[in-house]
């Protein structure tokens, strides 16, 4: 019987070495992977061990103290898994589907739970998994994995069909792990993708990459003045818990605020709106504001002297910074690191995005605009752009279909089959 390993273990590979940290300990762990046959989507012992996972993180005091960690387990719950089942079945209806066999993921550094949800979805679709989680990621991350080497303890099944490991920036140890899978997946900034892209695969092996993305949020000026008082509430903690998590750093967190209307109407909407979120961070969150402050001021000055800023909002009494920009470039978005920090914009017209959005532009949290002057806009779009058009509060809600693709597609391929029948 392999014993779980509950410590962080060195193994060496054929050069260096890395730290496993959940899985089975074993003298070559790899080979046992290997060895481990693939399972159905959505077979009972990974709905299982999904579900206990998202009652174990429920269950921790610990854990409760962070909401991503909370979101994290809510849509872990049996009932949601049991939702996406029944999605994929009744897509592939009457089709043989099966896993690819044994992914490999690259976890972002700046989003600690991003590789569970990368990993359970792949593990739902049959797969076997190695998983890099960066050894910058932050400290309750730790308190997280903890929780998952004890939910896996009760799962042996599951536990020897993953690995989550932690390595330096390492070419060939990432390349003998390339070498072993059969789908690679690359959550990171650009330069993290194209280094690791750069590395060979096995010529069947497929990749799918999750680049730097940016985010906005679009306003009607109109519809936030004439809202009642509980619906501009509601809109404003919704806001909030779209930036909050993660000091706004993630692909998905607003940075860019459009407002729609005319110049009257924007800018009186954008006083009340900024004062009422301004009150909301100082009211509920003041810690947020001191863990930040220092890097934003940082960040602030070095946006204030970029040529596309007109002008910025002096809050150094306040806790956000607004950057009133007419148009927005590469290097805005390159240079926008979060931070309690927004760029801010006016238009009359809808259409006036076409000349906005870009192929870097992930997601838009829309408050005002309805689905059906959306659909009408992105047929029409000249270029790739935007992947996501959520409401106010859903912007980092994660989704089995992400930056456009559709993870559970990807991660099995179909077994094409016929019938035998006579010859004509």
């Amino acid at each position: 019987m392999l014993k779980l390993n509950y410590e962080v273990v060195v193994i060496h590979t054929q050069t260096k070495p890395y730290k496993i940290l959940a899985g089975f300990k074993d003298s070559d762990p790899l080979e046992l992977l290997k060895k481990e046959s693939i399972l159905f989507p959505f077979a009972e012992a990974s709905v299982n061990f999904i579900a206990q996972l998202s009652k174990n993180i429920f269950a921790d005091k610990q854990l409760r103290n962070y909401p991503e960690f909370i979101s994290l387990a809510h849509w872990l719950r049996r009932a949601h898994i049991i939702e996406l089942k029944n999605e994929f079945q009744d897509q592939f209806k009457d089709r043989i589907t099966l896993s690819r066999g044994l992914i490999l993921h690259f976890a972002p550094a700046n989003v600690d739970v991003l590789f569970v949800y990368s990993w359970l979805i792949s593990l739902l679709a049959g797969n076997k998994n190695i998983i890099r989680i960066s050894a910058t990621t932050e400290k309750r991350t730790g308190l997280l994995l903890k929780k998952i080497r004890e939910t896996l303890e009760k799962y042996p099944i599951i536990a020897s069909r993953t690995l989550i490991i932690t390595y330096p920036h390492d070419t060939e140890i990432t390349k003998q792990f390339s070498m072993m899978c059969d789908c690679r997946v690359i959550w990171g900034g650009d330069h993290t993708v194209q280094t690791i892209r750069s590395i060979s695969l096995p010529p069947h092996a497929t990749e799918i990459v999750f680049p730097n993305r940016f985010s906005h949020a679009l306003l009607c000026s109109n519809t936030f003045l004439t809202a009642s008082a509980e619906e501009k509430r509601v809109l404003i903690e919704n806001f909030a818990k779209d930036f909050l998590w993660h000091h706004q750093a993630t692909c998905s967190s607003p940075k860019n605020v459009i407002w729609l209307g005319s110049s009257d109407r924007n800018q009186e909407a954008q006083t009340e709106f900024w004062q009422k979120v301004n009150s909301y961070l100082i009211e509920k969150n003041p810690k947020w504001i001191e863990e930040i402050k220092l890097k934003q001021l940082t960040l602030a000055f070095c946006l204030a002297a970029h040529p596309l800023v007109e002008k910025f909002t002096d809050t150094l009494q306040s806790p956000i910074f607004n950057f009133k920009i007419k148009h927005i470039d590469q290097s805005l978005r390159y240079l926008h690191k979060g931070l309690g920090i927004f760029f801010e914009m006016e238009i009359r017209d809808l259409r006036e995005l076409y000349a906005i959005l870009d192929s870097k532009d992930q997601t838009i949290g829309s408050y005002g605009v309805s689905q059906n002057e959306w659909k009408e806009l992105v047929t029409k779009l000249p270029k790739r752009a935007i992947d996501r058009i959520v409401p106010f509060g859903q912007m980092l809600n994660f989704s089995p279909v992400w930056d456009g693709y559709s993870l559970l597609t990807y991660f099995t391929r179909e077994l094409q089959f016929f019938e035998n029948r006579q010859s004509l």
